[in-house]
């Protein structure tokens, strides 16, 4: 696929050993409703999201720098699939410096990619697999600041498990990929959604 410039299917980046990783800093706890701004505008907003530490996979051997990309945030609510990106520093900064984020998705309803990119216009675009390989869908909300925001409609994204795993490329060159190989497992939607018990 790589040979021939096309994009190749997202079940190829399953290992054979079904690697997923399941290992939450803080597994979701209800529906969330931030306020889309690229700033933490409140402490409970997220709160209820489920949050995985990126650092994991970058640092961890002598010589290896550390990662760019520090946690990823997820979770329903009011009829979308809210995402969160955290960086070390500025997140508007990387976006500044070139660098494009391409979160793939696997679900119910097919395979999606949402690319984000630009700046200081920032855009979100989802994009659904199909014969041709990718073709765009939507126009996502998004907002980047000191953190990155956005959101899907969930019609988009089926009731089942989400597997998701994400890329930090600049100049079309891969430079961070999370988890380092396989997808991140997430819970489903009806799981998620249940009543908010956080006080």
């Amino acid at each position: 696929y790589r040979l021939s410039g096309l994009e190749h299917p997202l079940f190829l980046e399953k290992c054979i050993r079904q690697e997923k990783f399941v290992s939450f800093r803080r597994f979701p706890a209800g529906p969330v409703s931030p306020v889309l701004d690229g700033r933490i505008t409140d402490y409970f907003e997220w709160l209820s999201a489920g949050e995985i530490d990126l650092t994991q996979f970058y640092g961890g051997e002598e010589g290896q720098g550390e990662s760019l990309l520090s946690a990823l945030f997820f979770g329903y609510g009011d009829g979308r699939f809210y995402l969160r990106l955290d960086s070390r520093g500025k997140f508007a900064e990387l976006l500044e410096g070139g660098y494009v984020i391409r979160l793939y998705l696997c679900n119910q309803k097919g395979e999606f990619l949402i690319a984000v990119r630009g700046f200081p216009e920032v855009r979100a675009q989802l994009y659904s697999r199909g014969g041709e390989g990718f073709s765009e869908l939507a126009e996502l909300d998004i907002s980047c600041e000191r953190i990155l925001e956005l959101a899907v409609p969930t019609e988009h994204m089926g009731e089942g498990e989400q597997e998701l795993y994400l890329v930090l490329e600049r100049e079309g060159e891969v430079v961070e990929r999370y988890p380092l190989s396989g997808f991140f497992a997430l819970p489903p939607r009806a799981e998620i959604e249940k009543e908010d018990w956080i006080l």
